[in-house]
């Protein structure tokens, strides 16, 4: 379907890295959507490295999603993996924290279908991103999504608007969307992304990080729109009472689901 390759570059705008993202629907034996994203970077001594592969249905569900990201700093390797699989009607979610290749903690557990439906994990993101691209009238929304540690939570869109970038000597317009994960255990986290008209990523911000994402050529514009079709996030149920902080943070926002 697509391909999004972009740099890394540094506050002082050196570049220190590399990101790609990938996305097929005609892998052999796959029903549905293969998604693969690399990113790698370079900070002083600081060597980080994240990959996530993931299966999806044309729904956007997640069948499988695994993310594997590792720092070499200091002569340590730090490794933080998880794991999510779709089997039968429960999500197996799996994650652990090892420091060079001893496991410090390791964390198990399950989420039924049935209270996860419309759940947007990492992987379903990158492409739900393209379509609120295409559909600014959906923004701003509120979804399940997961945490950096697999919790769920609520994730948030909002409009950015339309600017201009240059990429190299050419200034193209761009649209906006903020992408906010609401931890239940941290301070939120939000990434700032730009996409042409076309659903192209050119630029990616994470706000706090001192790495910006962005291309060094505009990328060749798709010759034939493929864009799923235009998403219908459905009325999530949940246990609130195992989880009275995401119910009190969901009243308190319930008004922007509306």
């Amino acid at each position: 379907m697509f391909d999004d390759v972009l740099i890394c570059y540094s506050n002082n705008n050196k570049p220190v890295g590399s990101y790609e993202c990938r996305v097929r629907d005609d892998e052999p034996d796959v029903q549905g959507l293969f998604v693969r994203t690399s990113i790698r970077s370079l900070l002083g001594e600081i060597h980080n490295t994240t990959k996530l592969e993931a299966y999806l249905t044309l729904s956007l569900e997640t069948i499988s999603q695994i993310k594997v990201e590792t720092i070499l700093m200091n002569g340590d390797v730090m490794e933080k993996k998880c794991s999510i699989h779709l089997i039968e009607n429960m999500y197996e979610i799996n994650s652990s924290e090892s420091v060079n290749g001893i496991i410090k903690s390791s964390v198990k557990k399950q989420l039924p279908k049935l209270g996860s439906f419309g759940l947007i994990t990492e992987s379903s993101d990158l492409i739900f991103q393209r379509l609120l691209a295409k559909f600014p009238p959906m923004v701003p929304i509120e979804v399940i999504g997961l945490d950096l540690d697999c919790n769920l939570t609520t994730v948030s869109y909002i409009n950015l608007g339309e600017r201009n970038v240059f990429v190299g000597d050419n200034e193209i317009p761009v649209l906006g969307i903020q992408r906010t994960v609401h931890s239940q255990r941290s301070l939120p986290l939000s990434w700032q992304t730009y996409f042409m008209e076309d659903g192209h990523m050119v630029l990616r911000i994470q706000v706090g990080s001192p790495i910006t994402i962005k291309v060094n050529t505009i990328p060749e514009r798709f010759r034939k729109e493929r864009y799923l079709p235009r998403p219908v996030i459905p009325n999530v149920v949940l246990n609130w009472e195992d989880d009275l902080e995401l119910y009190s943070r969901f009243l308190d926002r319930k008004k922007h689901l509306l």
